[in-house]
């Protein structure tokens, strides 16, 4: 086990003896650490969420002032408390930090298919991929699926959205990189409905981040196989947002 690994599961295991401790229940680490988990993968951070209001935060606070003698960072957009501890962010959440979660269109869409709008459910719907909706139960340890398709589609090698494709590509375009950089990384396929939607609005990415936070994203891709990377942003028609320096650098060594 890596010593990230040892001080992700140090920090848990922290977290749920202050839950006991402080009766906070229906604690969840959501997002990337659990695919971390489940795929090998390197950890590079951790989300907590509740299953009601605000019961994350108030564990923040507790373990910052408990533990780490400090006072944690809130952020009144995102609704989110961070700390660092020992190199690992870990970010406190209510509903999720997407702020598209909260559109009508997106709200009525859950109702129809019957999803209860809680804060871990918001939060969990709010993720981008079904490989990044996985939760882990932080007073049993137990992984649990509700959106009934992570598992599958991590088994499958699958990347799909959690909400509809074309919903999620138009509110949050950088969707459409992230999908190409877990593909390559993993060697999964991006489902066909996802594919159309990352064609069809694949323009709105200039539109909506600079060439600062689009290039990071490209880097993402093309660190493990700049040369698939290559052929995935050709194949989406994304060549176009790979700067020189960046193609010199990462073919350097290839």
């Amino acid at each position: 086990m890596s010593e990230v690994s040892k001080t992700a599961e140090n920090i848990i295991s922290k977290l749920r003896y202050f839950a006991k401790l402080y009766s906070i229940n229906s604690l969840f680490v959501v997002g990337g650490y659990c695919r971390s988990i489940i795929l090998g993968d390197k950890i590079n951070d951790i989300d907590i969420a509740s299953a009601h209001p605000n019961q994350a935060l108030i564990l923040c606070g507790l373990f910052a002032s408990e533990i780490l003698h400090t006072t944690p960072q809130f952020y009144r957009r995102t609704g989110t408390g961070v700390i660092e501890y020992e190199g690992l962010k870990v970010e406190f959440q209510n509903q999720s930090v997407n702020a598209y979660m909260h559109n009508e269109d997106i709200r009525t869409w859950m109702r129809q298919k019957g999803i209860r709008d809680t804060p871990l459910m918001n939060n969990v719907y709010g993720r981008d991929f079904t490989i990044n909706s996985l939760i882990l139960s932080i007073k049993n340890g137990e992984f649990y699926d509700l959106t009934g398709r992570a598992a599958k589609d991590m088994d499958k090698g699958i990347i799909d959205t959690v909400l509809p494709s074309s919903i999620i590509v138009k509110y949050n375009p950088l969707v459409v990189l992230r999908a190409i950089r877990f593909a390559c990384k993993y060697d999964f396929y991006i489902e066909s409905d996802l594919r159309k939607a990352m064609k069809n609005q694949r323009d709105r990415i200039k539109k909506a981040y600079s060439q600062e936070r689009i290039s990071k994203e490209i880097d993402k891709i093309l660190t493990n196989n700049p040369k698939k990377g290559l052929e995935e942003l050709q194949r989406y028609d994304l060549l176009s947002l790979v700067i020189s320096e960046q193609l010199q650098h990462h073919l350097k060594g290839d």
